[in-house]
């Protein structure tokens, strides 16, 4: 990707993954400029290259309801 090893950016890759590891998914939110289209795709080629699989999904989150965006609780389950 033609990329430098840049500590601050690592941080924000080691920390987008440690939040996938508890979440099944997560927002990632931000100024234009701070990185976070290089953050995932980074991260998601990482994943790639150790036989891992690993995908991503764009959502406008005007166009769904917010159960189908965050779920919901039903009787005890997510949903």
């Amino acid at each position: 990707r033609g990329l430098q090893a840049d500590e601050a950016f690592v941080v924000k890759v080691v920390g987008l993954l440690d939040i996938l590891f508890v979440r099944h998914c997560c927002f990632i939110i931000g100024p234009s400029g701070c990185s976070k289209t290089e953050c995932w795709k980074s991260l998601l080629d990482t994943v790639r290259a150790r036989g891992e699989d690993g995908r991503w999904e764009a959502v406008n989150p005007k166009a769904v309801i917010s159960d189908e965006l965050y779920g919901n609780m039903f009787r005890g389950e997510w949903r």
